[in-house]
Formats: structure tokens, C-alpha cells, sequence
């Protein structure tokens, strides 16, 4: 048995999905015989258009299996592979009675839901990929109606070990077979996959629920990197066409023909746009993004963001009124791992004409961000805004509420600069933040020290796209971005609402 009886009593107590992250963390393994470890069959159907054959344990399945299962499997093989480009699986020798990629249909180890299994050596030298045979199990208890988006999940997991089959990080696998699903399959339902990931902004995109960090937050972190889908739909439609080529260069740029896994999958971000010059850049643009979830929705964000369920609205640290601004001076309750996000709501009321003045003051070396959004009484687009600086430097902005009904920002741990998955865990690092309302924003001199972005609403410098102020365009005034102000110190620390969950380490 591949599972574990301590992992398989895990997986039954939890909602059936992918269980392909555990076997990623098998691929070290020495399991050059676990072909052995296949599903058994009772009898199969071979795909006369795709190098496809699909096994059934089960006599009495064969039938579904043939007339409606079939049919399925080469549709989400046209959309992935003839479509969007994706290489197809390397052959197996044989294993499953051809070298036509194998499909399983079983009870056998899935536990109400999935999974994709490959390992062993890369077995095309030569061709820059870490490429792995592997085959995809389906539990045949999943109903009709979800089995295309499951087939269209795994298959992309196969795909992905074709590319690059020993990235470490668990959640880029599982955001982007998300992502690809939901574009495969438009009817994929997001339900507790967002709300997982929504919940936990302070959690980092280098986590998954296989992470230690995440064990406390029980049920609400078991989909995480699945609700990861937001980042990766957030690349297709920022910086792509919503197609899945944009994830497939992204797997084209981390894979390696080696063991080591360099490039990886921040090295990757970092290339989803030239004009976009870092990680921290994108993931700061990407907090912005996040708040436009369900009925936060503002039509210029995610696609489909007003279809996403209402809990998975992002988790706010603290909701407060207007009134309880001036003076507010707090650290978090629950910081912010590298890459992960702190969020604070305000209730604008009968509205103002003020400007919300943030400042932050973060630990040294790191990239501390803020990201805002001001939703209009009026309706329509949000004006919002992002920035950071560098190596922990202070951090301000001054955004205007004029027009606003609700505001809200994020305080953003974008981690140090040479931050590499593979040499450290992301770390949680704290900061203290400072809120005063202003009746004009500060227009202090530009500070030479400063990123030139920063500077860009100062006369200080040019500002670069994907950095700076990325205000929605016809907003009712600019949300101006002042970086390198002295910050007040703390003077009172005024506790507005606080909201769960909890963080069981504090």
C-alpha cells in the first residue's frame, strides 16, 4: 500500500479531492518498483483518437466508463494538449499494456477523490525538462457531473510532471491544475477551495496544507494551495489571455533537466511580464486583486470574482469605522509569513473627503508592501492602489476616500530580496501600523533612497509599470503613494473589532 494507515484515516476524515501532494513528497523515495503499486483492472477501453486507455476495476463500471467517461478523457486531452499546447506525458514501456497514457478507475487508495503518481528518473535526456511516466487514478464514487473537472485536474498534474516533475513547491501544482480546470471546465465550482485560501492571507504562497504552519487552522487550511487558484488565475488574466498558455510558459520557465530544483517557482514568477521586475511586484499587485472576491466584487478584477462564494471574501485582521481611525496604532495579531498579507476594513459611513494616511514600519529585510482599494457609493471600479520599498525600509501612503463607501488595505511581507524557497522557509515577520486622516496628502520631498517607483508621484524618479501606484483609471481622485516618511511612534494602540479565526499560535 502506497498510504500510510495514518495518512488514509486523514484523508477519509477530510472533503475527498487531489491526493497528488502526498506523492510529490515520495518522488525521493527508493521507488523504482512502484509500478507494482498500480490499481488493479478488471478490463479497459482504448481512445481511438488519443493515445488514451481507460482501466475499470469494476466489471459493472465498464460501461460508464466507455460511453460516458471516455468521451471526457479526450475532450479535456484536445483542450490541454491540442489547444493550449501543453507537452504530452512521455510513454510508460508498456506499463498498463501500452505505451497510450492510463487512466484508472478504482477505489483503490483514492478515498472519494484523486490522484497522479510518477517517479523514477528523467527519462528523456537532453530535453531540458524533468520529465516522469505517470498514470492518474479516479475513485469511481465521484458522480457524473464533477468527474470531467476532476479528469481535466489530473491530466494537468500529468502534464506537469512531463515539464518539470521535481518542482518542490506543492502549491504551484495544485493552483495551476486549478486554474487550468476552471478554464477546461467553466462549471467548476470554487466553494471551500477560495474560502480556504481566502482565510489564511497571511499564510504564504510557498505553503500548502501539508505545511506545518497550516496544520493549526484544521479544516480551513486543508485547500489551500486548491484555492491557490486565485493567484494563478490572477497571472492568466493579468498578464495572459485566460487560455492556459500563460501557466504553461510559467511551467516552461521553472522547469530544469535535473534533480535540483533551480529554476523554481519564484524564479518563474519572475518572469510572467518584462515589465515587471520582481516577485515582490507581482505578489504586491496580486494583494490588490485578492479583496475583489463575491460581493466584493468590483467588475474590474477577477473574471468571475462576483461568482466566487462570500466566504471567500479575504480575511480581514481588524474592521473598524471611520471614527476609530486617527491614533489607531497596532501590530497583528497574526503576522505575515514571506509572501503573505495582512488585511484592514473600513467603514467609510456617510463617507469623507479626508485621505486615509498609512504608515508602516516592518522588520529589516524585507520588502514590506500596501495594498489598497476604496469601493465608491457610487458603484463601478474600486480605486485601488499598491507599492513597496526595499530591505525594510518605512512605508507610507496617503490613500483619498473621496467618493469611498468601504476601504481597505493589506499590509504586505513580500520577504527579503533573495528569498529562495529552496535555502529557507518562508519566515512571519511582524510590523506596526500607524493610521491618521489627512485633509490633503503629505507632498513631502521625494527620498533619494527610495526605489525610483516610489518616487514617481514626487517628481523623484520614473515610475515602473507593476510597481507603484496602480489606481484604477477614472476613479474619483488619485490615491497618491508616499513612501520614506519618518513614522509616528507608538502612542496608543486602539482595538477596533476583531474578527476569526484565531491564530492557535499566538
Amino acid at each position: 500500500m502506497l498510504l500510510s494507515p495514518l495518512f488514509a484515516a486523514a484523508v477519509a476524515s477530510a472533503a475527498p479531492h487531489c491526493l497528488t501532494p502526498f506523492y510529490l513528497a515520495l518522488r525521493d523515495q527508493p521507488l523504482e518498483a512502484a509500478r507494482v503499486y498500480r490499481p488493479t483492472e478488471a478490463g479497459f477501453v482504448d481512445s481511438a483518437i488519443y493515445p488514451l486507455r481507460l482501466h475499470w476495476s469494476d466489471p459493472a463500471e465498464a460501461d460508464r466508463v466507455t460511453d460516458l467517461i471516455l468521451p471526457m478523457a479526450e475532450r479535456v486531452w484536445a483542450i490541454e494538449i491540442d489547444q493550449m499546447g501543453w507537452p504530452a506525458p512521455p510513454p510508460d514501456d508498456g506499463v498498463g499494456g501500452t505505451d497510450a497514457y492510463d487512466i484508472y478507475f478504482t477505489r483503490e487508495e483514492t478515498y472519494g477523490g484523486a490522484y497522479t503518481w510518477g517517479f523514477g528518473r528523467d527519462v528523456i535526456p537532453g530535453d531540458n525538462w524533468y520529465s516522469n511516466p505517470t498514470y492518474v487514478a479516479v475513485d469511481t464514487r465521484i458522480d457524473d457531473a464533477d468527474m470531467e473537472s476532476y479528469l481535466a485536474h489530473e491530466l494537468n498534474h500529468a502534464l506537469q510532471w512531463t515539464l518539470d516533475g521535481r518542482e518542490r513547491n506543492a502549491f504551484i501544482w495544485e493552483a495551476t491544475a486549478e486554474a487550468i480546470t476552471d478554464i477546461v471546465y467553466d462549471a467548476t465550482a470554487y466553494g471551500y477551495e477560495i474560502k480556504s485560501f481566502q482565510l489564511l492571507p497571511f499564510m504564504s504562497l510557498l505553503h500548502d496544507s501539508y505545511s506545518p504552519p497550516i496544520y493549526p487552522y484544521g479544516y480551513d487550511g486543508y485547500f489551500y494551495e486548491y484555492g491557490g487558484m486565485m493567484f494563478t488565475t490572477y497571472l492568466e488574466e493579468k498578464y495572459g489571455t485566460k487560455d492556459g498558455t500563460l501557466l504553461l510558459q510559467l511551467w516552461y520557465d521553472l522547469a530544469q533537466p535535473t534533480n535540483a530544483d533551480e529554476p523554481d517557482f519564484l524564479d518563474a514568477v519572475a518572469q510572467v511580464d518584462p515589465s515587471v521586475p520582481s516577485v515582490a511586484a507581482v505578489y504586491t499587485d496580486f494583494s490588490v486583486w485578492r479583496m475583489f472576491a463575491a460581493s466584493d466584487d468590483d467588475g474590474a478584477h477577477f473574471e468571475e470574482g462576483a461568482a466566487f462564494p462570500n466566504s471567500g471574501r479575504v480575511f480581514t485582521e481588524a474592521e473598524f469605522s471611520l471614527a476609530d481611525v486617527d491614533g489607531f496604532v497596532a501590530t497583528p495579531d497574526i503576522p505575515p509569513f514571506d509572501l503573505g498579507a495582512t488585511y484592514y476594513r473600513i467603514d467609510l459611513g456617510a463617507g469623507s473627503t479626508q485621505f486615509l494616511h498609512v504608515d508602516v514600519e516592518g522588520e529589516a529585510g524585507t520588502e514590506w508592501g500596501i495594498a489598497w482599494a476604496v469601493w465608491q457609493t457610487a458603484g463601478g471600479p474600486a480605486v485601488t492602489g499598491s507599492t513597496f520599498v526595499a530591505d525594510g525600509a518605512p512605508l507610507s501612503v496617503d490613500v483619498d476616500l473621496a467618493g469611498g463607501a468601504t476601504a481597505q488595505f493589506g499590509v504586505i511581507n513580500n520577504g527579503p530580496p533573495e528569498l529562495d524557497p529552496n535555502k529557507a522557509p518562508p519566515a512571519r515577520r511582524s510590523f506596526t501600523v500607524t493610521l491618521s486622516l489627512l485633509d490633503t496628502p503629505d507632498t513631502g520631498e521625494a527620498d533619494p533612497d527610495a526605489p525610483d517607483f516610489v518616487n514617481a508621484d514626487k517628481g523623484g524618479g520614473e515610475e515602473k509599470a507593476g510597481c507603484g501606484c496602480d489606481q484604477t483609471p477614472g476613479g474619483p481622485g488619485a490615491a497618491v503613494a508616499l513612501a520614506g516618511l519618518a513614522l509616528a511612534r507608538r502612542a496608543s494602540r486602539r482595538r477596533p473589532k476583531r474578527v476569526t479565526p484565531c491564530d492557535p499560535e499566538v
